[in-house]
């Protein structure tokens, strides 16, 4: 027998009821309506809905997943308490192996995460993939273990088929065959069409566009992802472009007009005048000015928002600019008289003699130390104060490029080919004073490399072979082809 509820009770259950409608009644109006609209659009609607399950994993986990026709990218994460090198990842999607994940070699440190992509596969345009995966790493303690990591992934779609956008890593100026190479990882993801002799890029990260100097079209190619979306005129050879983050422009040096033009988004907004064969712009945040170099000439030409406020003094034919974040100076190789101009604000604060002419330059932050090239193929290095030795190179010419490896705290310099040798260019890698590794066969006339801090690796244009080689510590993984005399490279 079910009891009966006294009639107090049902009225003020009643009561209640009445006044809880009263109360919330419009909140929960407003929570239908707000849904009602966010259905509409589409994001509560299953066919945008994309599921992920994601079982398994230890150690190296994996913590989200995507894919498209071609690509299938995971980013993982260091829950094995130790630093760990990600030794090798194999997928398996409908009975295929796939094993080229762009992150192979890379090194983690606790809690580090990293994305990893495959970017040739047969993924299809299905709207489910399953993929078992295998992950092999070490453990880098005393005991120097291997270990697995093993876990299955299933990406599901209603819509027709999964989708991901690769960022890359580098972009790739190709002189002769007048395009720009993306490369992510380990993989060249395609190429843009650009104007005659591309020869210096800039990113601008706020609109996600690159802009690349074509010396020989007296042009600036605008490209956002694989689209070219403008075409701007600057003046005479453009050879060398940077980006203000501050003002968000970026400044095009036009050689033999002797003009640098200030482009905003997709529009040459101003171009000024006052220079002598301006190259080689720098950027230092410290001060927010343009350091705009003078080649053949004595100064260099500061520039703040769109107007020269300076010239600082120099020595003989600047050729580049390095900039040094422990005081926010610039220092400048003077090619014709074996020295370096140390530039602090808007005035030369010091001359630093090298003994050699050199030109290019990479800081080490680990040991505050300064690397320079030479047209003998030697390696200077100097601190703030000093020239400390310059180092002969096998008889090398043009050691004109270095790079930083803020990971591992080598530098790595490029050689051209040896004097009176048939032998190919080669890559010198420093730790300090010293070279400890010296890499060959796989460089012919290795230009200006770059340092990309989310992979962890070098990468060293060959003018004479058109690839980029890629190098991890001290090693060369691999061989990426490009266009045609790769020559400027740009890491974002």
């Amino acid at each position: 027998m079910i009891p009966r509820v006294p009639r107090s009770v049902k009225g003020s259950r009643s009561q209640s009821a009445l006044e809880y409608m009263m109360t919330y009644g419009w909140a929960i109006l407003i929570i239908v309506m707000v849904a009602g609209v966010l259905y509409s659009l589409g994001i509560f609607s299953p066919s945008s809905s994309i599921g992920t399950t994601i079982t398994g994993f230890s150690g190296i986990s994996v913590t989200a997943a995507t894919a498209n026709a071609s690509i299938f990218e995971i980013q993982i994460i260091n829950n094995a308490g130790y630093q760990a090198t990600i030794d090798s990842i194999y997928l398996i999607d409908n009975g295929d192996n796939y094993s080229s994940f762009a992150c192979t070699d890379y090194i983690l440190n606790p809690t580090q995460s990293t994305d990893c992509e495959i970017l040739k596969g047969g993924f299809g345009s299905r709207d489910t993939v399953t993929a078992s995966i295998t992950m092999l790493y070490s453990i880098n303690n005393a005991l120097n273990s291997v270990s697995v990591s093993q876990g299955r992934i299933i990406l599901q779609s209603q819509a027709a088929g999964l989708s991901v956008s690769v960022k890359p890593d580098v972009y790739v100026a190709n002189q002769n065959s007048n395009t720009v190479t993306a490369i992510s990882g380990l993989q060249a993801l395609y190429n843009v069409s650009t104007g005659a002799n591309p020869v210096a890029i800039a990113y601008d990260p706020s609109n996600g566009y690159i802009y690349v100097a074509n010396y020989n079209s007296g042009t600036v190619s605008i490209i956002n992802g694989t689209a070219l979306v403008a075409t701007v005129s600057t003046g005479s050879q453009p050879d060398g472009c940077v980006y203000d983050p501050i003002n968000g422009y970026v400044y095009v040096t036009n050689r033999y007009s002797n003009t640098t033009s200030i482009i905003s988004g997709t529009t040459v907004i101003q171009n000024i005048t006052g220079f002598a064969f301006p190259e080689l712009p720098t950027y230092d945040p410290s001060n927010q000015y343009v350091y705009v170099g003078a080649s053949g000439g004595s100064s260099l030409s500061i520039i703040s928002g769109t107007s020269i406020i300076a010239s600082a003094a120099t020595l003989n034919n600047p050729t580049g600019m390095l900039l040094n974040p422990s005081n926010g100076d610039v220092y400048v190789p003077d090619w014709g008289s074996a020295a370096i101009s140390e530039i602090s604000g808007t005035r030369n604060v010091k001359n630093i003699s090298s003994g050699l002419a050199i030109l290019g330059g990479a800081y080490d932050v680990q040991d505050g130390l300064m690397y320079f090239g030479a047209s003998s193929g030697d390696i200077c290095i100097a601190n703030t104060t000093t020239n400390l030795k310059c180092i002969a190179i096998l008889g090398g010419n043009w050691g004109a490029y270095q790079v930083y490896d803020s990971k591992t705290g080598m530098v790595y310099s490029s050689t051209g080919q040896i004097n009176g040798s048939s032998t190919l260019g080669r890559v010198h890698v420093l730790s300090g004073m010293n070279i400890i590794a010296n890499l060959s066969g796989a460089f012919d006339f290795p230009q200006n490399p770059a340092y990309d801090s989310s992979t962890g690796y070098v990468y060293v244009p060959n003018g004479g072979l058109d690839y980029v080689s890629i190098i991890s510590g001290t090693s060369v993984i691999r061989n990426v082809t490009t266009g045609s005399d790769p020559g400027y490279i740009l890491a974002t």
